[in-house]
């Protein structure tokens, strides 16, 4: 038995975080909608909006550390 969704996968298989990572990126760049964007990669919609919330806008940043002057103040 072939499983087949309403977006013509046929194998699924799991994206590494970086390929996630550059799919949000691209989605928010992209000129069509979430919706058509998803099934022109084969993924869900619901999945993708799902690492949009995960990886948010700037799917490229990573955390960091931001300089801090302590003075004393007396």
């Amino acid at each position: 038995m072939v499983d087949i969704c309403s977006y013509g996968i046929i194998n699924r298989r799991r994206l590494t975080t970086e390929e996630k990572q550059r799919l949000v990126a691209a989605s928010y760049t992209s000129d069509v909608s979430v919706r058509e964007f998803a099934i022109r990669h084969g993924i869900g919609y619901s999945t993708l909006n799902k690492w949009r919330r995960q990886y948010g806008r700037s799917a490229d940043s990573r955390p960091g550390f931001v300089p801090v002057a302590l003075t004393d103040r007396q």
